[in-house]
Formats: C-alpha cells, structure tokens, sequence
C-alpha cells in the first residue's frame, strides 16, 4: 500500500518494538505460502498470517471467496511447516475453516 519492501516494513515493525508480525486479510493462503521465504528471510520475530479463504470474486451479485476449507487448510499446513507461529482466518473463512487449521496445529 505505501510502495515500501517487504524487507523494508518488517525492519520498521521489529525497530518499533512489535511482538510478532504478519498478514491479515487482502490475499489467500497461496499467495501468503509464496511470501513466506522472504518474511522468514528477514524477520526475526514470529510470524503470523491470517489470509482470506481465497481472492474475492464478484458472483451472482454477491461476493465470494472460493477456496474451500481442506484446501485452506493444506495451504495453511505449508505456512505452519514454514514456521509460521500464530495462524487464522479473515474473510470468508468459516468455522469449518478453521477448524480444519485447528486440527492440524494439534497434531
């Protein structure tokens, strides 16, 4: 949003003083596994990431997000063996979601 580096806004957040940093919202899970070398690369602090159950699409006059709970949940299994500390769920991710992310953090 502000042009900045991924590299560059993890620095300024662990420099302030932030216990852990991450993502929350605007992608999916895929897209958050494509990011996670480059955080795990410069971040020091634990990570967390809470994506979308997918990119929005416009349907039928609705929105909607079209990544179903198992394929989250794979997704989100390659984010907690990558080291991610503190996964979650934002929009369009329902209770069988993240469920399904529960699971698998308890094995």
């Amino acid at each position: 949003m502000t042009g900045e580096t991924l590299e560059t806004v993890v620095a300024a957040l662990e420099d302030a003083g932030v216990d852990a940093l991450g993502c929350n919202c605007g992608v999916g899970p895929e897209q958050l596994v494509a990011l996670l070398p480059r955080f795990a690369a410069c971040a020091t602090k634990p990570l967390v990431m809470q994506p979308n159950a997918g990119l929005p699409v416009f349907q039928d006059g609705e929105t909607r997000y079209l990544v179903g709970p198992e394929a989250f949940a794979e997704q989100m299994q390659k984010l907690a063996d990558g080291g991610v500390w503190g996964l979650g769920g934002c929009c369009g991710t329902t209770p069988e979601h993240i469920a399904l992310v529960a699971a698998l953090v308890r094995k």
